[in-house]
């Protein structure tokens, strides 16, 4: 008796095939694919922070920078414990390394200002949980601006791509990304106020994923492929009237 396949009929000599239709091939596929994360950082930094230290973000008001780090930063020399949870703009959700940092910085009331350099910073910091040892900070990225009073529609590019000093620093899962402002004071009392909008991209190290997918395979017989599937048997014969209408 014919049985319709694929809205054919198909004669047994055909249908006689038909086993291999059952057949689950199971392959694995292996990929290999970083993620990236972005976060955006404003930096809003004032005349009224005074002295050339480095500036950490504000625990209250997350865009002024008005936290006197206490000191001049130094690549590699360790610091407060606390910086990471009360300062950073990111904490790595695995190992992975500061892509990019991108953005613009401008100042606001310059006009009557002397020439003064700004210098802003972004960091990695390791954390001892559960404990109250200083850590580490690491320098993954720094550029300078120099401000000499001009009008406060200047703007600089902030790029780790072009500009500035950039390491590829490898950071371990639960680390932070700590963003620091400082001046360098030229001539006279210090007197610029700036802004800056930073976009930071991390990039997860490559991580392998494995996953099984599964799809029916062509049965052979009479060592050939199963012709059912690719070219139904000769003998075959259309289904009468048309399988749907569609409606105009």
């Amino acid at each position: 008796m014919p049985t319709n396949l694929n809205a054919r009929n198909v004669t047994r000599a055909g249908t006689r095939l038909n086993s291999g239709l059952d057949t689950i091939t199971t392959f694995d596929l292996v990929t290999s694919a970083p993620m990236q994360w972005s976060e955006n950082v404003r930096m809003r930094f004032t005349s009224s922070q005074s002295g050339s230290n480095d500036f950490l973000s504000s625990e209250v008001h997350t865009p002024q920078f008005s936290v006197n780090s206490g000191s001049i930063l130094v690549d590699g020399s360790s610091y407060s414990n606390k910086f990471t949870s009360k300062h950073s703009q990111f904490i790595a959700p695995q190992e992975g390394y500061v892509k990019s940092i991108q953005g613009y910085i401008s100042a606001t009331g310059s006009s009557g200002c002397a020439e003064e350099s700004v210098v802003i910073s972004a960091w990695s910091k390791t954390v001892d949980a559960s404990g109250t040892s200083s850590t580490p900070m690491n320098l993954i990225f720094s550029q300078t601006f120099t401000f000499n009073g001009s009008s406060d529609n200047l703007v600089f590019a902030v790029d780790s791509k072009l500009y500035g000093t950039y390491s590829k620093i490898t950071m371990n899962e639960m680390e932070g990304v700590i963003f620091s402002i400082k001046r360098i004071p030229k001539v006279g009392a210090l007197c610029l106020k700036c802004a800056a909008s930073l976009t930071m991209v991390f990039e997860s190290t490559s991580k392998g994923t494995r996953e099984e997918f599964m799809f029916p395979s062509l049965s052979s017989a009479f060592n050939r492929l199963n012709e059912t599937i690719s070219s139904p048997d000769s003998q075959y014969k259309n289904t009468p009237g048309p399988i749907k209408t569609i409606s105009e």
